[in-house]
């Protein structure tokens, strides 16, 4: 008889807090093996993965309203149920503090969907806002004072190297496009060295001048 391979408990827990970044390609090879390994095997997760996908389709797919600018951004995510704070998924998954699989599908639901509004937002220059509201709680949105978009196939290592040089500390993220939310020193060079960085695609200010 071959060897029976047990599951934690939580596993479900840990899978669909990783859906965002399976959707999105970038979870590293472990991850991605332990995310495709449950998802064959449950049914949950997977009806899960589809929803999510169906979401992420609708968003991009919309075309959006030039109108809307941040005040719409602003009221969408106001009238959205507060949702615990969501850090960058090496952060997050290494935490060990899991719940149970009626909660986090809540979570995880409620976070994508916050992901990809903002995600669609953030993807249209024209209508950024002087007042970037990010994923987490108030003091979160405080501290962070740009946005960061990364290659698609960048690791996660890669990624806090590429922080690193430019001494910024991540805040929030990602969306569902792919951006994060960081803090960045004020003497005016450390954007540069970010934007000098191999594996960064796009990085710009948060302005604050019209901030409530």
């Amino acid at each position: 008889m071959g060897q029976l391979i047990a599951m934690p408990d939580d596993a479900c827990g840990a899978v669909l807090r990783l859906l965002p970044w399976h959707l999105t390609g970038t979870l590293d090879a472990a991850d991605e093996e332990l995310v495709g390994r449950h998802l064959a095997g449950c049914a949950t997760c997977r009806a899960e993965l589809a929803r999510e996908r169906a979401l992420a389709t609708a968003v991009h797919t919309a075309e959006p309203r030039a109108g809307d600018g941040w005040a719409g951004m602003s009221a969408l995510l106001d009238r959205a149920e507060p949702r615990p704070r969501q850090r960058a998924r090496a952060w997050v998954r290494r935490s060990g503090a899991l719940g149970s699989q009626r909660t986090w599908r809540w979570i995880a639901g409620a976070q994508f969907a916050a992901l990809l509004v903002l995600g669609t937002w953030v993807a249209l220059p024209s209508q950024r806002a002087p007042a970037y509201r990010a994923l987490g709680d108030a003091s979160q949105v405080r501290a962070g004072n740009a946005l960061v978009m990364f290659r698609p196939e960048t690791s996660e290592a890669a990624l806090r190297r590429s922080l690193a040089e430019a001494d910024a500390r991540l805040v929030d993220g990602p969306t569902a496009s792919g951006a994060y939310v960081i803090a960045l020193p004020g003497d005016g060079t450390a954007l540069a060295r970010l934007r000098a960085q191999p594996a960064v695609t796009l990085a710009e200010p948060i302005e604050r001048g019209s901030a409530p």
